[in-house]
């Protein structure tokens, strides 16, 4: 029974593998495999596929350096499944945690650099050639998580789809499998695996989702929630994916600027989501990335578009601005190449001098009044308690944090990381794009650690202290108004 059921699932990959051109005979497949299930199991699908679908099968583990023995465990298991199956395997040895401070990005997407480097090392080392496979092990349940995930977010089709069974290079053969399936093959093939204890830690927004939506979906709703979420994924990536061809195409037939693009008759004739894709293609094409660009600053340009609004700008991520002119809305940087100038909103708001928040290293609680709002602060150990997600009560991993706080106005030269990637922004741009009014954003007061604004009080908190598995120490701040 068991053998014919795991017959049946190998088979399942393989067609799936088929349907979407994953590979062809003679292909390289390199097959990033973390010791988890997913991964084992991929690993001993594709070793069993191998020679009847005619690729050459490598493997590469790369150790992170973050869980200490667990990693090492991670580590042992994954060398041990490849020889046990005659798959080359390497692992490679990285500290993500000293990466991560060196180029000032988030531990996450340190990560995910550092394993893209390593499959392109990988590649080289073993003399493959450049049109190698790269198999991720992502099965169905993550793809029902990224489209739940995103939703409450807030996206479009990309974002809903974004999880695709083809990326260039990149494939994906778990997608048509659950994840009770893939532990259930590994258990009736006995096969051990190791198990991630983070993936248990409910103050990850993905692992709530994974824990509690999805289930009660499954229970409440249609057991095959999971599934059709994923099934839908896959119809509006391959949709998203001809929109954003055609609205690229469009775009090209607009006037290209000095610092932006003009967007014409072709797009004012373009039908209302032609229009939504010209602007995507123009805001990627201006900008270096495409983290921040959200559904709300396609809104707004969309907004300009009647004739009524001739006059009216918007001003959007990476320093760009779109005006509604006399035919047509431009789109381009605020300075030439797109970077954003230095301009302070003025008001009547009174000045104050910072106040230095000091943090009792005892355990008790400071209170500092400045700007007309009383703050709390103090520190206490983090024991995997839910996160604080109040408006006016914020969580920071302390130990992150290396300088004296302070409360204060902003101050021209702010600046905030606006992602766990490093990604970083001016305040006064981070403001805009908060939709916070112009008349009050010299009167809220800040948390700045020199120059770079860790919690504007009552909107974002700074990205990069966000609270994380690797967390010992949490500063708790929280903020009252006063009359």
């Amino acid at each position: 029974m068991e053998k014919r059921r795991n017959h049946e699932l190998r088979s399942r990959v393989r067609s799936y593998m088929e349907e979407y051109n994953m590979t062809d005979p003679g292909t390289s497949i390199l097959a990033g495999v973390s010791g988890g299930s997913d991964s084992i199991a991929m690993l001993h699908i594709l070793s069993s596929l191998r020679k009847a679908m005619g690729f050459e099968l490598y493997a590469v583990h790369v150790h992170h350096g973050i869980r200490g023995e667990e990693a090492d465990y991670d580590e042992r298991i994954t060398l041990e499944t490849a020889k046990l199956l005659d798959v080359p395997c390497r692992s490679v040895r990285r500290s993500v945690p000293e990466l991560a401070e060196t180029w000032k990005k988030g531990e996450e997407e340190t990560g995910r650099i550092v394993r893209r480097q390593v499959f392109e090392e990988e590649i080289r080392c073993l003399e493959l050639p450049q049109d190698t496979r790269i198999a991720l092990a992502h099965n169905m349940n993550d793809v029902a998580e990224t489209v739940l995930h995103n939703l409450a977010r807030g996206t479009g089709l990309r974002g809903i789809g974004s999880m695709k069974p083809c990326s260039g290079r990149l494939i994906r053969p778990l997608l048509c499998l659950t994840k009770e399936e893939t532990v259930r093959y590994l258990a009736e093939e006995g096969i051990p695996f190791a198990d991630d204890r983070t993936n248990a830690e409910d103050h990850y927004t993905r692992n709530r989702i994974r824990h509690y939506i999805i289930p009660a979906m499954e229970e409440m709703v249609n057991p095959q929630a999971s599934r059709h979420l994923a099934q839908a994924a896959l119809f509006c990536g391959e949709a998203s994916g001809y929109l954003m061809r055609r609205g690229q195409h469009l775009l090209e037939k607009c006037p290209r600027k000095e610092n932006g693009y003009f967007l014409n008759e072709c797009f004012m004739n373009a039908d209302p989501v032609e229009k939504e894709y010209i602007i995507i293609a123009a805001l990627e094409n201006l900008s270096d990335a495409k983290q921040d660009l959200q559904a709300v600053h396609v809104k707004a340009v969309m907004d300009l578009t009647p004739d009524r609004n001739e006059g009216k700008h918007v001003d959007l991520p990476y320093g760009l601005q779109a005006d509604r002119l006399p035919g047509g809305i431009r789109i381009a940087g605020t300075a030439p190449g797109g970077q954003d100038t230095e301009v302070q909103d003025t008001d009547d708001t009174v000045p104050y001098e910072a106040a230095e928040l000091v943090i009792p290293k005892d355990g008790s609680v400071f209170r500092r009044q400045a700007g007309g709002y009383e703050f709390c602060a103090r520190i206490f150990p983090f024991t995997g308690q839910n996160i604080e997600e109040k408006k006016y009560t914020k969580w920071f991993d302390y130990d992150k944090i290396k300088g004296g706080l302070y409360i204060r106005q902003r101050l021209p030269g702010d600046w905030m990381s606006v992602t766990e990637t490093g990604i970083r922004k001016k305040l006064r741009r981070v403001m805009i794009d908060d939709r916070i009014p112009r008349e009050q954003r010299d009167r809220i007061p800040v948390v700045a650690l020199g120059q770079e604004v860790i919690w504007i009080t009552g909107f974002r908190p700074g990205a990069m202290y966000r609270i994380s598995s690797r967390t010992s120490r949490i500063l708790e701040i929280s903020v009252t108004e006063k009359p």
